[in-house]
């Protein structure tokens, strides 16, 4: 995951916004993600539009992110659990401290985003 000033440059923005969610389109990369979130991106390896949470989201169509995450680095210290159905329903994937993977196409089906 390779930083650059424009990833460290975005980070701080949602850090200083003390933001509980929010999107994002500038900069690519995993490393736009900052530290206590759990970011999801509209790309593989971190690219495209990133959202970004403290707690989640009951339904991930507010930040654009519904059935569409091809990525993710959950960069909190606490698990959290994606539904493949909003409002915490349906199939869940549990997703620890520190994960962060590509979701195949299959996989990109979450619709909802708990804090475990």
């Amino acid at each position: 995951m390779r930083d650059t000033a424009q990833a460290a440059a975005v980070r701080q923005a949602i850090v200083a916004g003390n933001a509980e969610s929010g999107i994002i389109a500038a900069a690519t990369g995993y490393a736009r993600c900052p530290a206590g979130y759990f970011c999801m991106f509209a790309g593989y390896d971190g690219g495209g539009g990133m959202a970004y949470f403290r707690n989640g989201s009951a339904n991930l169509t507010a930040q654009g992110m519904n059935n569409s995450a091809s990525s993710f680095w959950n960069r909190a210290s606490y698990a959290f659990r994606a539904y493949d159905g909003t409002y915490f329903t349906g199939y869940t994937d549990w997703v620890g401290a520190g994960a962060w993977n590509n979701l195949s196409w299959s996989d990109n089906k979450w619709s909802s985003l708990y804090r475990a």
